[in-house]
């Protein structure tokens, strides 16, 4: 409970979730890795059918080949929120202020990368609900019972629900225009 948690058991919950999440981040959007993903874009000769080393305008016409600039992907960033970071929860302030900083931390990096680096990275917050690992394990069985009564689709969600998520997530070919989004993967629970 709040009354009772020190600061060093909440500043070590915003270090794992919230500081990690940063310092993962800041890794991969370093600028010589925004440069190689810029490289992405490129140019695709239609007539040729082939992939050109220069860059181009948009769209031009060379003899009877249209040149088309075209994006073959980018980046991805799928950060791992809560809904907790939504609806906040008994005993769990520290955690659910740091999904709460994952949360605001990904729109606002999803916001720079679009308007600053032409989009190459995309950044998106998976919001699981009771998902069924060996941290859950340890509430006891009254209280799961009573959780999976408020959850919609009846039961608990798997880790592999959230992989399928993540991965579509980071799919360009799947996900390409989804960015700066949190996506509940809870079986629409009401906590």
């Amino acid at each position: 409970l709040f009354s009772t948690m020190s600061l060093h058991d909440f500043e070590k919950v915003l270090d794992v979730n919230l500081k990690g999440t940063f310092l993962t981040c800041k890794e991969f959007c370093l600028p010589h890795r925004l440069e190689q993903l810029s490289l992405d874009y490129c140019c695709y000769d239609t007539d040729k059918n082939h992939i050109l080393k220069s860059k181009s305008q948009d769209k031009k016409n060379t003899d009877t080949n249209v040149v088309t600039r075209t994006k073959r992907g980018g980046g991805s960033i799928v950060n791992i929120g809560s809904i907790i970071s939504q609806s906040g929860n008994v005993g769990q302030a520290n955690y659910a202020a740091s999904k709460g900083g994952v949360l605001s931390f990904t729109t606002s990096l999803a916001k720079e990368m679009a308007i600053r680096h032409d989009g190459i990275v995309r950044a998106n917050t998976v919001l699981p609900g009771f998902i069924e690992t060996p941290m859950s394990e340890a509430v006891p069985d009254h209280i799961k019972e009573r959780m999976r009564g408020n959850i919609a689709l009846g039961t608990f969600g798997t880790p592999y629900d959230i992989a399928n998520l993540v991965l579509f997530l980071s799919s360009w070919e799947r996900s390409g225009y989804i960015t700066g989004e949190k996506i509940e993967c809870s079986g629409m629970i009401a906590i």
